[in-house]
């Protein structure tokens, strides 16, 4: 007598695991990384500002962020130090191009920088205090209706 095989193989173990995974990745809704991804490039970009800022009051040298709408190059001189680009769908909104700081840590001229995303309106702002040369990043705002 003969008796029958209890339990499942590998194979329709594997199987249904497989399933099960496939399902699941279509039901779960897509996340969006822009809010995450625009936060930490506000804060890349007020990081390199102080570091610009206190390079030039210790060492002297010609340090400048120059900005675009789509990135920004710090720069000592001519010398390209670094490019870091926009997020996807995030924009760099300035007044002017160019950013420095005197040997005494004051901005050759203050700016607020907006680091907006252009699918729901959301923005940090960068602000540089013109008297001391302090940069302070203001925590996302929402688009004004």
């Amino acid at each position: 007598m003969k008796s029958s095989p209890k339990g499942y193989t590998l194979i329709e173990v594997v199987l249904v695991i497989s399933l099960i995974g496939i399902l699941a990745a279509m039901a779960v809704p897509h996340i969006d990384r822009t809010p995450f991804d625009m936060k930490v490039y506000s804060r890349q970009l007020c990081a390199d500002l102080r570091y610009i800022r206190l390079m030039k009051m210790t060492e002297g040298e010609n340090y400048q962020i120059t900005l675009y709408e789509q990135f920004y190059k710090v720069l000592n001189g001519t010398k390209e130090l670094k490019t870091v680009k926009a997020p996807k769908n995030v924009v760099i909104l300035y007044t002017r191009q160019h950013i420095s700081f005197t040997s005494y840590g004051a901005p050759s001229n203050s700016d607020t920088i907006s680091i907006r995303d252009k699918k729901s309106g959301k923005y940090y702002e960068v602000t540089i205090v013109p008297s001391s040369g302090r940069v302070l990043l203001k925590d996302e705002i929402q688009r004004s209706k």
